[in-house]
């Protein structure tokens, strides 16, 4: 542990008002694969997030297996949003 306090997706959902399921990394890079949709990858910095599977399965810096990989972190996706 780094002694450096995270928050959980829950709490960035209600802090930044998204709107979605969010998950949360501190790196931004591993998450678990989601069960439903609209769903936001968190960092602690902002967010990134898919209204559907399809627009999830065609991020190309996506990797899905067991978890989901995110190459570079969200914050490397267009599509990113700076929070903090």
């Amino acid at each position: 542990m780094s002694g450096v306090p995270t928050a959980f997706g829950r709490d960035l959902a209600k802090e930044w008002n998204i709107g979605a399921r969010c998950y949360f990394h501190k790196f931004g890079r591993w998450y678990h694969v989601p069960l439903s949709f609209p769903v936001a990858y968190c960092d602690p910095k902002g967010y990134v997030l898919f209204g559907t599977e399809k627009e999830l399965n065609a991020c190309s810096k996506i990797k899905i297996g067991v978890h989901l990989h995110v190459k570079g972190g969200v914050s490397a996706l267009p599509s990113y949003k700076q929070m903090r």
